[in-house]
């Protein structure tokens, strides 16, 4: 516990020789710096991700991931992406929708044909 006397200082207002407060040289506090609300989401988009080598053939879970990560934190255009790897807008389209709703396991291609099932089962209703 801080004792009260260490409180900051720029805050007490000096009195004059009348004893009356002097309030021309009152300092108010400023303002805090804003944070941003998800700490974790400033860190994301700070850091460089390391993304796969143009012209990849073979996808696997990790370099989709990196591939959609880079998309939505800007790093990457959605347009550059699908022209370096040769992948079409909504087949990336399709690996956002399945790591948001199922994560990375969704990416696999031996699960894909599960999760569209589940998929069409929710459409369905």
């Amino acid at each position: 516990m801080i004792p009260f006397a260490h409180v900051n200082q720029s805050l007490s207002r000096p009195r004059l020789e009348s004893g009356a407060m002097d309030d021309t040289a009152f300092t108010a506090p400023t303002a805090p710096a804003e944070r941003p609300r998800d700490p974790r989401a400033a860190a994301r988009s700070a850091r460089k991700i390391p993304l796969p080598a143009p012209g990849t053939q073979r996808w696997v879970v990790r370099r989709k991931a990196a591939v959609v990560e880079a998309v939505k934190t800007g790093q990457l255009a959605l347009e550059d992406a699908c022209r370096v790897y040769g992948i079409t807008a909504e087949e990336l389209q399709g690996w956002q929708r399945l790591l948001e709703n199922h994560g990375t396991r969704g990416l696999r291609v031996t699960r894909l044909k599960d999760y569209r099932a589940q998929n069409l089962s929710q459409i369905k209703g």
